[in-house]
């Protein structure tokens, strides 16, 4: 498989090529696996509270098209609005290869994601850039017959370096029908410049799980191409080179009709050393670790929050609950759509008109010397588990298991075994 590598738990570190620019394969070259089930957690009966505090948000930001307008803009504007309202702290299992009837099936439903009119974004572009201009990169593959408690099945290539597979879980949730997809994905990307990013995205709606396997992977690539093309980075762009990267992967989605009453939730993090920028759309969220402390983590976009129900609402939109639930949601006024329990995602075309934004809230940590790690899940792991139990979860061996067994108990604890969410997470130790 020459310069493909498959990722497995039974192997204690990725398989590794040389650090030479990689070429270009066909989604048809990946190699696929799918790693065993867990055991599924007791039925319990005790309910969990979780509650998300809001401690504040970011407004839109102009634009730019090119690395050099974001370059040219820093330089001739000290502060902006976006870096006005943006919060900057300084802190001192066994593989097993599916059947060629479901790979085919994977690489199907990998193509139908690159629509005619996406002229210039197609899967097989996104894959020769990956290939060509990353050291690694690994991400999720959309494949059919995915059990509840399963993971999903990745595609890895290159030099992973310090990346273990352990480092990474995404596991398909019980929403009550086994045809339900997982609408959870990630990637992970490692650079020659010594920089890394990693993505979680969460879908909603009918092709949720289509916009968030595009997402995983339009996000990084706007990255790469606005601030992280060459060896010498300039950190002064990574903020607004993080935001717009994130305002063109919606826009990327914008383009296929699909996506008109579906899309996804988005969380980042991209770092070098012990600097760290993460940047979020909705409620997927990222934790800074230091000595087994929180120290930072990003807050959701949710109508709960004051001010983005405010920001909703001067929008045009309207915030209530339905009739089913107290869940907070958005609407149109006097509608009954979409009625998104977020305010801010990527995708959603036909909310655009009341509030709903792609805009991303970018957060920049320095992290002095000490035990320290980036974790980033989705709202599966935050339903269920609070911040402040997390360092307990993952400092021991800065893996996954532990935080997703948890999450998982959770949801049979909460719901008696009767619904769970897809949950996913990504460790990241910082050496």
């Amino acid at each position: 498989m020459g310069n493909i590598c498959c990722l497995g738990r039974e192997k204690p570190s990725f398989e590794a090529s040389s650090n030479t620019a990689l070429p270009a394969r066909s989604v048809e070259n990946v190699v696929l696996l799918r790693r065993p089930a867990p055991p599924q957690p007791p039925g319990l009966k005790e309910a969990l509270a979780s509650e998300t505090a809001c401690k504040g948000t970011t407004g839109e930001s102009e634009k730019p098209d090119l690395k050099e307008a974001l370059a040219s803009e820093t330089a001739s504007k000290s502060t902006t609005d976006e870096a006005e309202k943006t919060a900057r702290t300084s802190v001192s299992t066994e593989a097993e290869t599916p059947d060629l009837k479901e790979a085919a099936a994977s690489v199907s439903d990998q193509k139908a994601l690159a629509e005619p009119n996406a002229k210039a974004l197609t899967q097989e572009a996104l894959d020769e850039v990956f290939s060509t201009q990353a050291l690694f990169f690994v991400r999720g593959l959309m494949s059919k017959g995915q059990r509840s408690g399963e993971e999903r099945e990745w595609a890895a290539f290159g030099d992973a370096g310090p990346f273990q597979p352990d480092m990474i879980s995404c596991q398909k949730g019980d929403k009550g029908k086994a045809s339900e997809p997982n609408q959870d994905n990630f990637s992970i990307t490692r650079l020659s410049n010594g920089y890394s990013l990693a993505v979680i995205c969460d879908g909603h709606g009918k092709k949720g799980h289509q916009a968030a396997t595009r997402a995983a992977q339009s996000i990084p690539f706007f990255v790469m191409q606005l601030a992280l093309d060459g060896e010498q980075v300039e950190e002064a762009i990574l903020e607004k080179a993080l935001i717009s990267a994130f305002e063109k992967a919606d826009e990327d989605l914008q383009q296929h009709a699909a996506y008109a009453e579906s899309g996804c939730t988005a969380v980042a993090a991209l770092w070098t050393g012990r600097k760290v920028w993460t940047a979020h759309t909705g409620d997927s969220r990222c934790l800074l670790l230091k000595d087994q402390q929180v120290i930072f983590s990003t807050e959701d976009h949710k109508p709960s929050c004051v001010q983005e129900r405010r920001r909703v609402e001067e929008s045009g939109g309207e915030v209530r609950s339905l009739s089913s639930d107290d869940v907070p949601r958005v609407f149109f006024p006097g509608q009954i759509r979409p009625g998104l329990a977020m305010t801010r995602a990527l995708g959603d075309n036909s909310a655009k008109g009341c509030g709903i934004i792609a805009t991303p809230q970018v957060h920049h940590t320095c992290m002095d010397m000490g035990q320290a790690a980036i974790v980033l899940a989705s709202d599966g792991v935050w339903e269920v588990v609070q911040d402040h139990e997390v360092p307990a979860l993952v400092c021991e061996s800065f893996d996954t298991a532990k935080l997703q067994s948890e999450a998982l108990t959770r949801w049979a604890s909460l719901t008696g075994g009767q619904y769970r969410d897809d949950v996913t997470s990504i460790v990241v130790p910082l050496i």
